[in-house]
């Protein structure tokens, strides 16, 4: 392929897995801009008013949601490159 001429891609694996890099990009600006929700909003959607300590359980809440979906992610990126 002409980016393998060029030297931008190493391995041949990473132009057949083209869809899973660009799926992995549209989560990690999902999770920028739930971070981002998160910080900004003012009061969440029950109506509490959000402090420091109620910020902090969400963002833990989004980070473990995120580390799922990064394993499972793996998972499968260990079983299609074979």
């Amino acid at each position: 392929m002409k980016f393998e001429k060029w030297g931008l891609f190493k391995f041949k694996g990473v132009l057949k897995m083209k869809s899973w890099w660009v799926t992995n990009l549209i989560w990690v600006g999902a999770l920028i801009a739930g971070v981002i929700y998160v910080e900004v909003r003012k009061v969440d959607g029950a109506g509490i008013v959000q402090t420091a300590a109620t910020r902090q359980s969400a963002l833990i809440g989004l980070v473990i949601t995120f580390a799922m979906v990064v394993i499972m992610q793996l998972i499968w990126w260990l079983f299609a490159r074979k």
